[in-house]
């Protein structure tokens, strides 16, 4: 998980493709290298929905 995102020397929400950035994540194992791709995303989740004929 991202826990901050900075411009410059200011820390921001987002930030355009193809613009640097600094990433800080909230796992310090995390190594990310030279060429890495980083993909983002939110999870949520759904309630399921039953849309079926029993035929009773």
């Amino acid at each position: 998980k991202v826990v901050s995102i900075r411009h410059v020397k200011d820390e921001v929400t987002s930030i355009k493709s193809g613009i640097e950035c600094g990433l800080r994540f909230e796992d310090p194992a995390i190594a990310v290298q030279p060429g890495d791709t980083i993909v983002c995303y939110t999870t949520y989740q759904v309630p399921p929905s039953v849309n079926w004929d029993p035929g009773f």
